[in-house]
């Protein structure tokens, strides 16, 4: 039932006879298939049903079901989707509220799955099967316990591009068609616990709603490459996200000479980031065939593409020439005469999250062992792309600064200083495809995680860094590091 119910949702009606529907809680999983303010028809024998409905209706339909220890966010999904409920001794209309959907998986969406579906609305199209690796990179770290963080073998996932025709696109990575939502939305496709930070979030162990209401769909002809972004103004989601779905793009705007890319605008702003644009222009995407979009959109062809670097443990291979090419077009901006450190500590100024309280110290001791301290944003991406190809120890908070990695070279040796509470693995990831060493550095978090689960103040909390502890360690370490100039 649910694939039928999945192949041609959302409804406007849904009617039922209660000698045929003999289990009350599937209300819960049919009502999610219907259109906002469709409505759900029960007739035959209701008074059940019917009885106290004048007091508390919804109570009355939900203490009639045989799971009644819901699960608090079920209950409330449940709650926030009766618009409405009308119940006598022989019938029972439920009118539906809001917008509800089944989440499509990367892993899931083949061009088999889709025929199996009817889905004759998209084209599954497979360039490379899924397959074993294994990542051979080295990577310590000063408290062992965290070691488990850090996977070695594991599947790539299939490349596959997905041409869809007339689904509907809304900022923060949103793509629907029906009650679907496709896997363009899920950035964490490999997640235990699939989820997203702002898009949507689940009523149940089925279904989803968007934390946005729909505003008016807008229709958008033409044909795009979706690269919109759940956080398109945070510069680390660029470079990991965004970056790893350009890898089809020639092949596509060959196909379709007409191709532009999509990215979706969010909370009043009016314009993409300077740098977003000069990330896709130096791969080759033409300022002008940028196009973005605030609202929601029906478009007429639009392109999805595996992501091919995602949280917590994808990083293909095929990225390294999406990389170089980045890489080395920004590296020959830079004007000739233009210098870089060999070693650098890749800093960020008072933020709202991971300060080291013993950052004076912590730089002063890097300064010592011959590092430059290094702001990014201090620098045009030119000079950053440059600047870290050419170093040979990159050092750094864990966070967004350390993500221009991805102009890095194969033979560097890599440090990340942070709480250890910072479970993120892209500078990971980025050294594994290089085949570079990483070493963490991590200091105790004020803020901890609570136990069995992940929080985003844990994640982002403040911590302190004993020199006194580990200095012996980081010394010891940078002194094993040859020099350039003393490498055979």
């Amino acid at each position: 039932m649910h694939r039928l119910m999945l192949a041609r949702g959302p409804f406007d009606t849904i009617l039922a006879e209660t000698g045929v529907f003999n289990r009350p809680e599937l209300l819960r999983e049919l009502l999610y298939y219907l259109d906002d303010g469709g409505h759900f028809v029960l007739v035959g024998d209701t008074s059940a049903l019917a009885e106290g409905q004048a007091e508390r209706p919804l109570d009355s339909l939900l203490k009639n079901s045989k799971r009644e220890n819901l699960p608090r966010e079920a209950r409330d999904g449940f709650a926030h989707a009766v618009g409405s409920l009308r119940a006598t001794d022989k019938l029972l209309i439920v009118q539906k509220s809001g917008l509800h959907f089944v989440p499509i998986l990367e892993d899931e969406l083949s061009a088999d799955f889709a025929r199996r579906l009817g889905w004759d609305w998209v084209e599954v199209r497979e360039v490379e099967p899924a397959r074993p690796y294994e990542f051979t990179s080295i990577a310590t770290m000063n408290m062992p316990q965290y070691e488990k963080r850090f996977r070695k073998k594991g599947t790539l996932p299939a490349r596959r591009i997905r041409i869809y025709d007339d689904v509907i696109v809304a900022p923060r990575q949103v793509v629907t068609k029906g009650v679907a939502l496709l896997p363009e939305t899920f950035r964490h496709y490999r997640s235990a616990k699939i989820h997203t930070r702002r898009a949507a979030t689940w009523v149940n162990d089925r279904f989803m709603r968007l934390q946005e209401p729909r505003v008016e769909v807008v229709d958008l002809p033409g044909t795009y490459l979706n690269l919109d972004s759940e956080f398109v103004h945070i510069y680390g989601h660029l470079v990991t996200e965004v970056v790893s779905r350009l890898w089809a793009w020639d092949e596509l705007k060959s196909e379709f000479p007409n191709l532009k890319v999509l990215v979706g605008l969010y909370e009043g702003r009016e314009e993409l980031p300077p740098w977003f644009i000069r990330t896709l222009v130096s791969y080759g995407i033409p300022a002008e065939d940028i196009v973005a979009f605030s609202g929601s959109v029906r478009v007429e062809r639009l392109i999805g593409v595996t992501p091919l670097f995602s949280m917590p443990f994808v990083a293909h291979p095929k990225l390294l020439d999406v990389w170089a090419r980045m890489r080395d077009t920004l590296a020959a901006e830079v004007p000739d005469g233009v210098t870089t450190p060999d070693r650098i500590f890749v800093a960020r100024r008072t933020s709202v999250k991971r300060n080291c309280r013993q950052e004076e110290e912590l730089l002063a001791f890097f300064r010592q062992h011959g590092f430059e301290i290094f702001y990014p944003e201090d620098h045009d991406v030119s000079v950053q792309a440059l600047t870290f190809k050419n170093a040979s120890v990159i050092a750094g908070y864990g966070g967004s600064g350390m993500l221009n990695g991805i102009y890095a070279r194969p033979g560097q040796q890599w440090i990340v200083v942070a709480p250890d509470t910072y479970g993120a693995m892209n500078e990971y990831l980025i050294c594994a495809l290089f085949g570079n060493p990483i070493h963490y550095f991590y200091g105790p978090a004020e803020i901890r995680h609570p136990r069995g689960r992940w929080s985003v103040f844990a994640f982002k909390s403040d911590y302190d860094f004993d020199l006194a502890t580990d200095g012996a360690g980081l010394t010891e370490l940078l002194e094993s590091f040859v020099p350039p100039s003393l490498a055979l």
